[in-house]
């Protein structure tokens, strides 16, 4: 019985990552809107810069120059933009991982939540990046932060990410139980536990 409400418990959770997953990518709007206002802040609490944000659109403004207020930029969070898309593929794999019973559940949902906040921070970082090169070195700066570096930044973050949700939450307890069985093989072997050495 408590193999079945473990089981119970491990698809209840599976489920609701897969719901997570379905619900976030309906408010994928909501979602970039939130990411545009936590750039924002990022620009206003970590570099004391003039920022705002639009009301109805995922949009955050900034000042590229203090006190100029017709220096105002605004930023677009698009769907190329967000971190919404690297977030989903990650809650479908914790889902799959939790599913399939080859990790404990709290080392699964771990994963999931590092690897998310990961990706969320990263992206927010390179938002505020992008418009602090705006202002460093003007629109060159912009294509070069956006097009090229930012890119690059999300691949790496979305690669480590892998990683980090895969070495924690896939191999971690089969890896522990190979480690324990090649270990009592061993012991088995040079006649250790009961054995007639």
């Amino acid at each position: 019985m408590p193999r079945l409400g473990a089981s119970a418990v491990r698809w209840a959770l599976a489920s609701s990552l897969l719901g997570g997953a379905a619900y976030l990518a309906s408010q994928a709007l909501p979602y970039r809107m939130a990411e545009a206002r936590g750039a924002s802040w990022v620009l206003r609490t970590l570099f004391a810069l003039e920022s705002r944000t639009s009301p109805d659109r995922p949009v955050f403004f900034y000042q590229r120059v203090a006190g100029d207020d017709f220096s105002w930029r605004g930023l677009v969070v698009t769907a190329e933009c967000t971190s919404l898309f690297f977030v989903l593929p990650i809650l479908v794999l914790g889902a799959v991982v939790l599913a399939s019973r080859r990790a404990s559940t709290w080392r699964v949902l771990a994963a999931v939540a590092a690897a998310t906040g990961f990706l969320v921070a990263v992206n927010l970082g390179r938002c505020a990046a992008i418009a602090l090169a705006s202002i460093r070195w003007g629109d060159e700066g912009f294509r070069w932060a956006h097009h090229t570096a930012g890119s690059v930044v999300m691949l790496v973050a979305l690669t480590g990410c892998l990683v980090l949700f895969f070495r924690l939450g896939f191999f971690g307890r089969r890896g522990g139980r190979a480690r324990q069985t090649s270990g009592a093989r061993r012991e088995r072997a040079e006649g250790r536990p009961g054995g007639e050495s």
